[in-house]
């Protein structure tokens, strides 16, 4: 099982594997002008059907799941600051995790505060844990997790991670779980919206 593609964009890319991949997308996709007109082709997610990619577009404030090049589901996100701006570029989501541990990353906003230090493990009972229910790592320090609440979306305002609000990742989540077949139980997962009790899936 490989993990899953995220595809980070800001309208341009300034790479040729970036171009690459959506010119494929334009050619070859259920999104093709060729094959649709124009029109972006819904679908229900498949459960066991895998074939699973996110995009995040940044201008849009949108991020998409996708299966077999189809639109299963588009959320509303809030992506990073002008001096901490998220990532443009592929990324792979190797895990889901709910009631996630955070650890500070060596970085000056977390230099200069009070509240924490670079490296300490902040459980998910702590309440200087910043990132809420739940959290899908990306790799290289960031993250999609969960949003402050509503006036996230749809701004600048984290330090390169894409947030979403709860209901949106769980929602996320539990098509994720569906579709790769992960071995976790219904009941594990009620469990762990319930409690603070750390549950990981790993996705590679």
């Amino acid at each position: 099982m490989s993990a899953i593609l995220l595809l980070i964009f800001a309208g341009m890319f300034g790479d040729a594997s970036g171009q690459s991949y959506v010119q494929d997308m334009k050619r070859e996709s259920a999104r093709s002008d060729k094959l649709t007109g124009g029109t972006i082709v819904k679908t229900a997610l498949s459960a066991g059907g895998d074939n699973l990619k996110i995009t995040v577009n940044v201008p849009a404030f949108q991020m998409t799941l996708w299966q077999n090049g189809k639109e299963v589901k588009t959320y509303p996100i809030g992506v990073g600051l002008k001096e901490y701006p998220i990532y443009v570029g592929f990324l792979k989501a190797s895990a889901v995790i709910w009631n996630p541990s955070w650890i500070p990353p060596d970085s000056d906003w977390v230099i200069g505060s009070k509240k924490v230090k670079v490296g300490e493990i902040i459980l998910p009972t702590d309440a200087r844990n910043p990132l809420g229910k739940m959290k899908i790592p990306l790799g290289g320090g960031y993250l999609i997790h969960q949003a402050k609440g509503i006036g996230d979306l749809g701004s600048l305002v984290s330090h390169g991670c894409v947030r979403v609000l709860q209901a949106d990742l769980y929602d996320l989540a539990d098509k994720i779980v569906a579709s790769r077949e992960l071995d976790l139980t219904p009941k594990q997962i009620a469990q762990a919206k319930k409690t603070k009790k750390t549950l990981a899936a790993k996705l590679e």
